[in-house]
């Protein structure tokens, strides 16, 4: 008898063909997990992910880790005011492999009677697929915000 199962661990799908007592891996592949940003590491890998990612490229300048860190404190950025905002990291073989942020500017859309969500601080390996899982991501929170049109923001 011949079966096929697919089995996850740790976030690789392994496809395993049985020949009766003989089972061979015929193929794997890495999934792509994108998380909210929440804790204080994950903070840190977004803000550091895209110094790691344009390491050896004489014209990337990183801002300031300081403003960096700051943008994530509704007390110290005063777009928390006016804006629902969140982040997201995209990891693949468990390591960070993009991000990207969402923002709702509510007074905007407001003033402008509109319905749009921004994104900014988008940054991934060269991958198509992290790439559209992290878009993915975004366009999926602007849907739970009611929100259809999305575009790119280069700052709040």
């Amino acid at each position: 008898t011949h079966i096929l199962k697919c089995y996850i661990y740790r976030n690789v799908c392994f496809f395993m063909y049985s020949f009766d007592f003989l089972s061979i891996i015929l193929y794997t592949f890495n999934m792509i997990e994108v998380l909210e940003v929440k804790t204080k590491k994950q903070k840190k890998q977004f803000v550091d992910f895209p110094t790691k990612l344009y390491e050896g490229n004489e014209y990337y300048v990183h801002p300031l880790r300081s403003d960096e860190i700051n943008w994530f404190s509704p007390k110290k950025n005063v777009s928390f005011d006016e804006c629902d905002i969140v982040y997201y990291l995209a990891y693949k073989d468990g390591k960070v492999a993009g991000r990207i942020c969402g923002i709702l500017q509510r007074v905007y859309n407001e003033k402008t009677s509109t319905k749009k969500v921004r994104f900014s601080r988008f940054d991934c390996i060269e991958d198509f697929e992290v790439a559209k899982a992290l878009l993915e991501k975004v366009e999926e929170w602007a849907k739970s915000k009611n929100i259809k049109l999305i575009r790119l923001n280069c700052n709040l």
